[in-house]
């Protein structure tokens, strides 16, 4: 589950995705997630073979630069965690009920998206 904070990495090697335990756990996908640590894992790995060190080490802040992208997700999962069980899907059916809250929700993700994959390097903080 996202969020839990167990280490993704170690000597020689970088977990990503589902293996990582990277999903987005409001909703169950992985994808854009899987995508993101596989990115920040590229620029890890990317250094290592630059300085010729693939330790534990040199993959010390792999953790910190996924999560530092899951956050939102991870925060809306710890709230609606503290909602009886009944209330999210009510919540969440009348919310989505609402066609021009859909509407804005899916062009400004998909905005987002693509900005991001298109036009806007991901900066990764590797120390």
């Amino acid at each position: 589950m996202s969020g839990s904070r167990r280490n993704a990495y170690g000597d020689g090697w970088l977990l990503l995705g589902d293996a990582a335990s990277i999903v987005s756990p409001s909703s169950g996908e992985g994808i854009g997630s899987g995508m993101i640590s596989a990115y920040v894992a590229a620029k890890f790995i990317e250094r290592g073979i630059k300085q010729n060190d693939l330790g534990k080490k040199m993959f010390f802040n792999y953790n910190r630069e996924i999560h530092k992208r899951l956050k939102r997700e991870e925060r809306f999962f710890r709230i609606i965690n503290y909602l009886p069980a009944w209330t999210f899907p009510v919540i969440i059916n009348t919310f989505l009920s609402n066609s021009a809250v859909r509407k804005f929700l899916v062009n400004k993700e998909m905005h987002n998206w693509v900005h991001t994959a298109y036009t806007k390097e991901i900066v990764v903080n590797l120390s």
